[in-house]
């Protein structure tokens, strides 16, 4: 691990070469894995500790996938995690006080919830309704005060895992039934009285600091912020729930100035320049080129703010990925696609520079698209227009590993996703 990692932080890319070298390493990768599977379904009787033990060898072995974005690889280790951790849960009392185990089932858990959220994200339909349930979840009870940054950190974190993963279980499990949508309403009003109450909370704890001049603690409340900033925007595009559909409804016309607020908190922790957007002459190939690519390539230099960074957590990625995929602004998605682009991160199984490119591509599609068909007017825009007609948005970006670092992303605009109309396919390999 900590040799994939030295191999990293040198690149420019958030993801190690994928090198011949490599070999042993793929196969040592795919024989855990079926040990992990045998060790899970052997007849003998497993100890929770056992299980423990079998359960950060999966996180342990999710992180090398991810370091090399073999996602097929890191979703199948997270998938053995998930069954192992539910299994814990049917059979298991007292297990949250194995004091004598170095690693506790409380830190496993928090884990896997968010890895299991980041997975969900960009799994296509068919494969979110083969994929595992969504694990037991610790719900927080709100403090009356926060006294620490840590604390204020780990409630907003968890209020935002807490709602992608109520949005993900509505897309995937639908309730039925009378009364859905009302209990559905009500799940939504408690998101959003609770987060508006802990904002306020928020507000008092951060007026009450003297001047901060400590740069750690200048990241921590611009992360703290970031989280609820995305928890507030999420809440805003809820727009209810469809009884006879079975599908959530999605107010697709979000606060421009919301956007501009996570833009700006993003901007600032990562210390982007205030100009920074996408180079004017380089196309989304220029990034991860595909070997079809290349007569597209515009042989710009790509420029490097930062050396690639690995986090297990969600939080910067997920914010600009909200601003580059359901802005109104051109201006604003661009300077979020720029800053994935540019300061390459990867946030488990999510690569800053692919998400970047995927929203490149379909802010391009957009832009190229006219009456609903996307891409079809050809060449370089001389004009572009701020705002895209809502007609040309794309409404669905269905993702689909087709090789071991090849998607293929295919693209429906609103026009094509109602009408169920095939959209634009694109291959990426990284």
């Amino acid at each position: 691990m900590a040799a994939l990692h030295r191999k990293f932080i040198v690149g420019r890319m958030p993801v190690v070469p994928d090198e011949n070298s490599d070999k042993q390493l793929q196969f040592a990768l795919r024989q855990s894995n079926r040990a992990i599977q045998e060790l899970r379904k052997s007849p003998a009787r497993k100890s929770t500790s056992d299980s423990l033990d079998l359960m950060t060898a999966c996180v342990l072995f999710y992180c090398l996938a991810c370091f090399q974005g073999h996602q097929r690889v890191a979703l199948e280790q997270l998938r053995s995690g998930l069954k192992i951790l539910r299994e814990v849960d049917a059979n298991s009392e007292g297990a949250e006080n194995l004091d004598h185990h170095p690693i506790n089932l409380t830190t496993l858990r928090a884990m896997f919830v968010t890895m299991d959220v980041q997975a969900r994200g960009i799994m296509s339909d068919e494969e979110l309704s083969k994929w595992e349930p969504h694990p037991k979840r610790k719900f927080l009870t709100p403090p009356a005060r926060f006294r620490t940054f840590a604390q204020a950190r780990y409630y907003f974190e968890s209020a935002f895992i807490d709602m992608m993963a109520f949005r993900q279980e509505l897309d995937v499990n639908p309730p039925k039934g009378p009364g859905a949508a009302q209990r559905v309403k009500e799940t939504r009003l408690e998101h959003e009285r609770q987060t508006e109450e802990m904002s306020d909370r928020l507000d008092e704890f951060l007026g009450q600091l003297s001047n901060v001049t400590s740069q750690a603690d200048r990241e921590s409340i611009l992360g703290i912020r970031l989280f609820r900033e995305q928890v507030r925007v999420y809440l805003k595009l809820f727009k209810g729930f469809d009884e006879e559909k079975h599908a959530r409804e999605i107010d697709w016309h979000v606060d421009e100035q919301d956007m501009g607020v996570i833009v700006e908190l993003a901007g600032e922790l990562l210390k982007a320049p205030a100009d920074l957007s996408i180079p004017a002459g380089a196309v989304p190939e220029d990034y991860y080129p595909f070997p079809s690519d290349v007569e597209n390539i515009s042989q710009m230099e790509i420029p490097a703010y930062s050396r690639p960074v690995f986090s297990s957590c969600s939080g910067l990625l997920s914010a600009l990925w909200l601003v580059a995929s359901r802005a109104n602004s051109a201006v604003l998605r661009r300077r979020a696609i720029a800053l994935m682009l540019d300061f390459p991160r990867r946030e488990g199984v999510w690569d800053s520079v692919v998400a970047g490119r995927v929203a490149w591509e379909s802010l391009t599609l957009e832009e190229t698209a006219l009456e609903g068909e996307l891409g079809v007017r050809r060449g370089r825009l001389d004009a572009r227009s701020e705002y895209i007609p809502e007609a040309n948005k794309v409404r669905s970006i269905e993702i689909r590993y087709v090789a071991t670092r090849v998607m293929e992303a295919e693209f429906q605009s609103v026009k094509q996703a109602e009408a169920g109309q095939v959209g634009v396919k694109k291959l990426i390999a990284w």
